[in-house]
């Protein structure tokens, strides 16, 4: 029995130490992180992460190489020099413990991150189900906070909540109303984290208005009850009304019944004036800047980074240096600001869009400035930035290609046309089958001279049917008439070529009515006069 126990407690001591030699972390999704192996290691380390029971392998760092034994095709696992394991944007299916050749090196949690907006409310679950007591805590700039802990149908509330903000659910969720900036943090659930919560506040609405033009206000989100609506101006805030309902209870004085609520509770002034000027707020939550220009006043716009220079109201004298001031604050002469005392300016360099506003001389309004942010500077070009060569590259190879290609084509085509032109002297012609030897002389494309020819002529005759091709037989024409010199000229489609056909008997010459195919001809080279 004492060595049981004995066994027992080596056991959980062994156990402790292997859980206390894992390190834990907790991350925010789309972080990146690296694990570490526990000591230093040598040679191929393999990577595994072990989650719910099962364990994956997800990479082998052998020397400068990653063999990767999951898909990633977002490329998100990768070694580092050390053989660590680092992950890119991680996600929180990444949670889980990490091996290092096998050996537990880290126990990592990714958590959720979620932004709302202030007055909107948020319900944040346990990461699993859970049963008995749970105690929701949220962490923030190092301490952690008990909110409360739910015990069977009751809540235990650890922090002042007058206005029950913080509520659990059946399911043993958080629910917050009305969601404050200060709620800002992690939350856990017994302990486990389970989100990153970023509370931001609405954006304040920017309202310039010519004096005695009317306005209306609406609260940042919308709203239910008594709305009250006041205003802050240098440091000092003030209650205009409240909106009970369908009355207005009034907290100024408001003669001419200038200020009134509409039926959302939004605050309507009719004919603002100067004084109406300054930041409101809707249920103490900033809503909207107004700024309200007197009558007569000039504006003006001006590009970032720009110069300007604003001149004092005509009216304004007797003072050598004037003083210039924005929103009730004086300007003081400083590196972008100078005061000039010649001709009572004000010159700015290097314009900020937060140098906006209404400016006074010697208390009265002189102008009203509005600085745009040049966002067109950041993208121009300079003016004499050459084009990329890569894009002169890729238009100019292409065009001279084709410029090429296309010569080709031409030549090719202009040869042709011209080689048979060259052989047949027209478009369209027959072969030439005759053969004339130091017969004629042709004096133009279509004229041929054709010379006296002798009385008698040899002529080689091929008799198509049942001869022998082989054995030519040669046949004497006599008493050919005689033929003077002449020059004829042929119709297009002729050939200046003599073509002779005959009709022969059958085997003696003789009249036939059955007429052979084309005999062609070879004619005897003329012999010289004289000599016949």
């Amino acid at each position: 029995m004492r060595v049981n126990i004995y066994i027992c407690l080596s056991a959980f001591v062994l156990g402790c130490n292997v859980a206390a030699g894992i390190h834990p972390k907790i991350i925010r999704e789309k972080n990146s992180v690296t694990l570490r192996c526990p000591h230093s290691v040598e040679g191929k380390v393999r990577w595994s992460r072990e989650r719910d029971g099962h364990r994956v392998d997800i990479l082998t760092a052998d020397g400068g190489r990653d063999i990767k034994h999951i898909r990633d095709p977002g490329r998100r696992y990768s070694s580092s020099a050390d053989k660590s394991l680092y992950i890119q944007r991680v996600t929180v299916s990444d949670t889980g413990r990490y091996f290092c050749n096998n050996e537990p090196a880290v126990q990592l949690t990714v958590i959720p991150s979620e932004t709302i907006k202030k007055k909107n409310s948020v319900t944040l679950s346990c990461p699993h189900s859970v049963e008995g007591n749970v105690t929701w805590s949220r962490e923030r700039n190092g301490t952690k906070v008990n909110i409360f802990t739910t015990d069977g149908d009751r809540e235990i509330k650890h922090i002042d909540d007058p206005e029950r903000r913080y509520n659990s659910s059946a399911d043993k969720s958080l629910y917050i109303q009305r969601a404050a900036v200060s709620d800002t943090g992690r939350y856990f659930c017994n302990n486990e984290p389970v989100v990153e919560l970023k509370v931001i506040p609405p954006v304040i609405v920017q309202k310039i208005i010519r004096e005695r033009n009317p306005i209306t206000m609406r609260c940042p989100h919308s709203v239910e009850g008594n709305v009250t609506w006041s205003r802050e101006r240098n440091g000092t805030k003030v209650d205009i009304l409240t909106a009970d309902g369908d009355r207005d209870i009034k907290h100024i004085d408001d003669p001419d019944r200038r200020y009134s609520s509409e039926t959302d509770k939004s605050l309507y002034i009719g004919r603002v004036t100067v004084s109406d000027t300054g930041r409101y707020l809707c249920n103490n939550e900033p809503a909207v800047q107004l700024t309200v220009i007197p009558s007569g006043t000039t504006r003006l716009d001006a590009a970032e980074r720009t110069t300007i220079t604003l001149k004092c109201p005509p009216d304004v004298g007797g003072s050598d240096v004037p003083t210039w001031s924005r929103d009730a604050v004086e300007i003081q002469q400083q590196r972008r600001f100078h005061v000039s005392t010649v001709n009572n300016t004000l010159i700015i360099t290097d314009l900020q869009p937060a140098d906006s506003g209404l400016y006074y001389c010697d208390g009265k309004p002189a102008a009203y400035l509005t600085v745009n942010k040049d966002e067109t500077s950041e993208r121009a070009a300079p003016e004499n930035l050459q084009p990329p060569f890569g894009l002169v590259l890729g238009i100019a190879v292409p065009f001279f290609v084709l410029l090429l290609l296309l010569t080709i084509i031409y030549c090719t085509w202009r040869c042709r046309f011209k080689r048979k032109v060259f052989f047949t002297g027209t478009e369209k012609s027959d072969h030439v089958y005759d053969e004339i030897q130091d017969g004629s002389m042709f004096h133009s494309a279509n004229a041929v001279e054709i010379l006296p020819e002798p009385k008698t002529s040899n002529c080689m005759i091929d008799y198509p049917d049942g001869s022998n091709h082989n054995d030519p037989t040669y046949s004497t024409i006599s008493d050919l008439p005689p033929v003077g010199k002449k020059t004829e000229t042929f119709l297009p489609n002729e050939s200046p070529y003599s073509l002779i056909g005959g009709t022969f008997l059958d085997g003696n010459n003789k009249g036939s009515s059955k007429t052979t195919d084309n005999t062609y001809f070879l004619l005897e080279k003329r012999k010289a006069p004289g000599n016949q």
